[in-house]
């Protein structure tokens, strides 16, 4: 990986740092001065946003060394701290620089506890599962996607629909056997 100096990486998210040269004091992270003058491309945020996607899909189905590279890549920079918890016991926990870093570090995690990342066959929203068989994000989805396949099936005329009764239904005269009498006048029978 090539090192980018600071004043270009400023430059890109902070267009007014150019003009205040080393003057430029980069407001409180989040505030609402810091807002106003942060700014990122459109581009540049789908980019990183669908490496991450396909950083974590793989990784959680099918590992591959290049997938595990990739989300390698978001978990480089995340380092780990001490802290004292509420009983003074010693507690490890994960310091991570960059929200994308965070995102990476809880893919790991559901990754290891076997969840997985899928596309969701109807909509191709991405979907967490622990599921061996889940392929929809949702219950409406997999309705949909159904009824999209039957009514698919229809229109190529691939659709068998049952004429006369099934193989194992009871005919007419087994079914008046089967039926229960009813009433009083069925008692002397």
């Amino acid at each position: 990986m090539k090192a980018t100096p600071v004043a270009e990486v400023l430059e890109k998210f902070f267009p007014d740092s150019k003009q205040a040269g080393n003057q430029f004091e980069c407001p409180l992270p989040l505030t609402e001065k810091f807002w106003s003058v942060y700014s990122e491309r459109v581009y540049d945020f789908l980019k990183v946003a669908l490496a991450f996607r396909s950083a974590v899909v793989p990784t959680s189905g099918h590992h591959d060394s290049e997938s595990l590279t990739r989300l390698e890549w978001f978990l480089e920079p995340i380092s780990m701290s001490l802290c004292l918890g509420s009983n003074n016991q010693v507690q490890e926990q994960w310091a991570c620089p960059s929200l994308l870093s965070s995102f990476g570090r809880m893919a790991l995690q559901d990754a290891l506890a076997g969840v997985r990342v899928l596309s969701c066959e109807c909509c191709a929203y991405p979907f967490v599962t622990s599921s061996y068989q889940a392929r929809y994000c949702s219950e409406k989805c997999g309705w949909r996607h159904r009824k999209r396949q039957v009514r698919a099936r229809k229109a190529e005329g691939n659709l068998k629909v049952a004429s006369g009764p099934a193989k194992n239904s009871p005919t007419p005269d087994e079914k008046k056997r089967l039926r229960r009498p009813r009433g009083p006048e069925s008692e002397g029978d």
